[in-house]
């Protein structure tokens, strides 16, 4: 290639294209000045005429051509150059190679010679030599990553025709932007030589360091895990102090931002989770993990509810996991109390209430892989009526009134009663289904007498009360006579056990009497049936009978023959009657002091004589064979 050559101002004949790039022009110009007046000088008497070219070989090596000339006569016979670094050579063509960039004054000085005679001639040129070109490279990342792609970008000012990179670890290129990646971290010296069109070749070095990979790593809890349950996970890298961020991608569209963290799943499903670590080169390293998302067991279970309080509730797990199998029941009853169940142990559970109410029951399954789900449903205890009766008192061979006293406690209504005496000797009679029944018990004695009741829920209650049959009390009736006259006073006499508290009469015809031993009066003559109703301390009555007989009264009636004289006779005539009977006495009062008396069967008829006349007021009195009187009185005048 020809380099640029500028001739100084003179009567030169010959050009080369050398090219000026630096000059001190104000130097050069006075070295002009002189050369010019000795090669003027010497050209007079010489003819020989110095001149020669240049061309770049190789950057800054020239090829030097000499192109001198001189007359038939003359032989140039030497070459004696000065290329103006201090370099010389006597070559006719000589090579020469110059520190780049600079402008140089080249001298050829050539000799003639002509049978011993000789002259000179020199040239002079100013050549430029081509700079080297200018170099430099970037990279990215800085620092690098091992493992990770860098980018170098390589610059220059001159028209480059080769690049040629050497990346310090074996390994080079041939492009302006190279992309290398390291395979072991360290200090690299990165070379890149740089060839312009003139073929000068320059070289910029610099130092890349790769940094290591961060080892990275996590753990997470549990595994597999479960849906909708927290998972937690746990970055480690050697150096977690010093690492600048932690990146999670879950792989559902969760992330997360901190060395530790928590991320719940809301689908079943295999997720890859990465975690990704970058430390304070910049360098990162990813680690990524399968995480198996197990779906929920199926909690659900049965039960025999609504029940009735204190009695047993049955619970019925019918739960099912897709993952395994149950490995164990809580089961919560809602009541403050608990019971864990853990496979293979049965899981259906029996559990009693202590009181009514609505109660939730939760039961919480875990199946073989750790997953957890629950789920509850009311449970209805239903209050049991309470049993209760009370009754009459209860006396031998006497119907024994039971009184319903139950109460529904808050339950719905009561629907059945079952009785049972405790009397079996009673037969079929010793049960009854009647609300408030009656019993008439076989003996006196004590009997444990049984209610139960129940409400429309099926829930029952019970009582045993024990019922002491008392005997009945000894009553018994006496009189006087057991047959009385009408209008007769009548004598009666209770008696009987002394824990006899109460007394009553009926006498048969209407009349009553709470005395012990009352007094009574027939107005009517027939046959009474008097009865006493003796009431003991217990409670118990016995009650005893008495058949009064009560007789008519005889009629009592009769004439008189008067009136009469004084002493003279005076006849009585009896009219009396008895009904039912005789009259067995007539008892005559003459109403003058005297008197007599008429036994059956003599006459009754009689006779009496009044000494003094007046009038007297005679009376009769009959008497029946029944013991019954009756009288009468008249007027004798």
């Amino acid at each position: 290639m020809p380099v640029n050559i500028n001739k100084p101002k003179s009567s030169m004949k010959k050009k080369a294209n050398f090219k000026l790039r630096q000059l001190n022009y104000l130097n050069l110009f006075l070295f002009l000045v002189f050369s010019l007046a000795g090669h003027m000088s010497a050209k007079a008497q010489c003819s020989v005429n110095a001149a020669f070219n240049g061309s770049l070989i190789a950057c800054s090596t020239i090829q030097f051509v000499d192109l001198s000339s001189t007359t038939p006569t003359y032989t140039i016979v030497a070459w004696d150059w000065d290329f103006g670094d201090g370099n010389t050579s006597t070559l006719q063509n000589p090579q020469h190679v110059y520190v780049p960039g600079s402008p140089y004054i080249v001298t050829l000085t050539v000799t003639a010679d002509s049978a011993g005679v000789t002259c000179t001639d020199a040239a002079t040129e100013v050549i430029t030599v081509p700079a080297l070109p200018t170099v430099y490279f970037t990279w990215d990342p800085e620092p690098t990553c091992l493992g990770t792609t860098t980018s170098f970008y390589g610059t220059s000012g001159n028209p480059i025709v080769a690049w040629v990179w050497d990346f310090g670890d074996g390994m080079n290129s041939s492009i302006q932007n190279p992309l290398h990646t390291y395979v072991l971290p360290g200090a690299y010296t990165v070379t890149l030589m740089v060839t312009d069109v003139n073929g000068c070749a320059d070289t910029a070095i610099n130092i890349v360091n790769v940094g290591a990979i961060p080892d990275v790593d996590f753990t997470f809890d549990p595994d597999p895990t479960c849906l909708n349950n927290i998972t937690s996970f746990y970055g480690t890298s050697s150096i977690a102090p010093y690492a600048t961020s932690w990146n999670w991608d879950f792989g559902d569209g969760g992330v997360a931002f901190t060395q530790d963290a928590i991320h719940t799943y809301l689908s079943p499903g295999t997720y890859d989770a990465t975690l990704t670590i970058v430390d304070t080169n910049g360098c990162s390293n990813s680690v990524t993990y399968p995480i198996l998302v197990d779906p929920l067991p199926t909690a659900n279970f049965l039960h025999d509810a609504p029940a009735c309080l204190n009695d047993s509730v049955h619970f019925i797990n019918i739960s099912s996991s897709p993952n395994g199998y149950i490995a164990r029941w809580d089961w919560d009853f809602g009541d403050g109390s608990s019971q864990t169940i853990i496979f293979p142990d049965d899981p259906n559970v029996v559990h009693s209430y202590a009181n009514p109410g609505t109660f939730q029951v939760t039961l919480t399954v875990t199946d073989s892989d750790s997953c957890v789900n629950s789920t509850f449903r009311d449970v209805i205890i239903v209050a049991n009526p309470i049993a209760d009766f009370t009754y009459a008192p209860a006396c031998n061979q006497q119907p024994v009134d039971f009184i319903d006293l139950s109460s529904v406690n808050g339950g719905n209504s009561l629907v059945s009663w079952y009785w049972e005496f405790g009397d079996p000797a009673s037969g079929v009679n010793n049960i009854s289904t009647l609300q408030n029944p009656s019993h008439i018990f076989s003996t006196e004695g004590t009997f444990d007498v049984l209610l139960i009741v129940e409400n429309t829920d099926g829930c029952t209650d019970s009582i045993t009360q024990s019922v002491i049959v008392n005997p009945l009390p000894d009553v018994q009736i006496t009189t006087d006579a057991d047959t009385v006259c009408v209008n007769a006073i009548a004598n009666f006499y209770g008696s009987g056990s002394a824990n006899i508290v109460t007394w009553a009469w009926t006498f048969g015809d209407g009349g009553v009497s709470v005395l012990q031993n009352p007094q009574h009066a027939y107005a009517s003559p027939g046959t009474y049936n008097v009865t006493l109703t003796a009431v003991d301390d217990n409670g118990c009555d016995s009650i005893a009978t008495y058949t009064m007989t009560v007789n008519p009264l005889p009629y009592a009636d009769f004439s008189t023959s008067s009136p009469s004289c004084e002493n003279a006779p005076v006849d009585f005539f009896d009219l009396s009657s008895a009904p039912n009977g005789w009259v067995t006495q007539w008892h005559w009062y003459f109403g003058d002091g005297s008197d007599t008396i008429v036994l059956f069967p003599d006459p009754p008829n009689v006779t009496h004589i009044y000494v003094s006349a007046g009038s007297y007021i005679a009376s009769l009195v009959v008497t029946s064979n029944a013991g019954c009187t009756d009288s009468i009185t008249h007027e004798v005048v």
